[in-house]
């Protein structure tokens, strides 16, 4: 064999080799699971959320399913109050309205022992007229007008920010909902079966006799009984424990 046979015969080699791999190649199989390995579990999708929201809870049915932080950063419960009558409003130590503090005040003094509460929300959406801390707010509060009702946080009412409360308010029918309070002491009504029933606007005075009547007329009204609970009435007395007949004692054997 010469030279020229044996150059011909190496590139021929070169050209077939790399053809039969490409053409024979097949897929690589995925490597097999042990048996017994449980399948992985794709991990869900999740949104960003507000801090008060739980992706497992249940959206709330009524207001006073929410859960608030008081104005000494505690959990606050609305749920405590079912089956009383309660005002929400959102206020400002620097408006030209603060001096509804007052009113607010002696409507919780007059009828707290009927079964009224008065909770204030803070807020700073309108022309930053509650810039304080917490802290500041409640000294506020406590020394210019000697306020007792209950006192929460700072919340937000404008935009995508919005806090939960404010967004289940907005989002009911009008003239309850529909809308976005338009500026502070904006009262909001609920009624002692947990219902928003009535909104009055920020210039309506809590002492406005309008609003002395609906609280005192859902005042009258008489709080829900509290479900899968029976009035004792519906029990049937139990029987008597009858006690076992007495057995005559054996007379003594005669000698």
């Amino acid at each position: 064999m010469n030279l020229h046979s044996i150059s011909a015969t190496l590139l021929i080699c070169c050209i077939a080799a790399p053809m039969s791999f490409a053409f024979s190649s097949e897929p690589a199989k995925p490597a097999s699971t042990p048996p017994g390995t449980p399948a992985a579990t794709p991990k869900p999708e999740t949104k960003d959320m507000p801090k008060d929201a739980s992706p497992t809870r249940s959206a709330p049915a009524v207001v006073l399913d929410f859960k608030l932080t008081d104005i000494d950063g505690k959990a606050y419960d609305l749920s405590q109050h079912g089956g009383k009558v309660v005002m929400l409003v959102n206020v400002a130590s620097e408006c030209g309205l603060t001096p509804q503090y007052a009113a607010l005040e002696k409507l919780h003094d007059t009828y707290a022992a009927q079964g009224l509460v008065i909770i204030g929300l803070p807020c700073n959406d309108f022309r930053e007229q509650e810039p304080g801390t917490e802290s500041e707010i409640k000294a506020f509060c406590s020394s210019k007008y000697g306020v007792s009702f209950p006192m929460m946080s700072k919340v937000k009412i404008k935009g995508a920010s919005r806090s939960p409360i404010y967004d289940f308010i907005i989002k009911q029918p009008a003239p309850i909902g529909g809308k976005e309070p338009a500026w502070n002491f904006t009262k909001f009504i609920v009624s002692r079966e947990g219902k928003i029933v009535d909104r009055f606007e920020p210039q309506t005075s809590p002492s406005d006799p309008k609003v002395v009547a609906r609280l005192e007329a859902l005042l009258k009204e008489k709080a829900p009984e509290s479900k899968g609970t029976k009035p004792e009435t519906d029990a049937k007395p139990s029987k008597p424990v009858e006690a076992p007949a007495q057995t005559p004692a054996a007379s003594p054997a005669k000698k």
